[in-house]
């Protein structure tokens, strides 16, 4: 029985998996991302407005884009070369750990 479950999760996940690797990048920057603006507001504080606000906008399009890219397919190669349980369970242990950071921030 837990077999069949499993084989069932794991090809759920298999058939799925740029969706959910997706979906964890999107949370984990959703999470992040204003500890990232944060890092770079400090770096850019002293410079002109107009020069900040370059930077923003730069890191909105390509910055957040390229860490995008990146991690998307890291997440994506990683749950690809795990084994059947071990995919099962990273799958559910990354979604219970971004469950839980977005409760420490009250975010959920």
């Amino acid at each position: 029985m837990s077999a069949t479950a499993l084989s069932y999760l794991t090809s759920f996940i298999r058939t799925y998996l740029h969706e959910i690797s997706f979906g964890i990048t999107a949370v984990s920057l959703m999470l992040f991302g204003p500890y990232i603006n944060e890092s770079i507001r400090r770096l850019v504080r002293k410079f002109h407005w107009l020069l900040r606000y370059a930077v923003f906008i730069l890191l909105c399009t390509v910055g957040y884009t390229f860490l995008l890219q990146i991690v998307y397919l890291g997440v994506k190669h990683f749950l690809q070369t795990c084994s059947n349980p071990l995919q099962v369970a990273v799958t559910f242990g990354l979604y219970l750990l971004l469950a839980w950071v977005a409760k420490e921030q009250k975010a959920i």
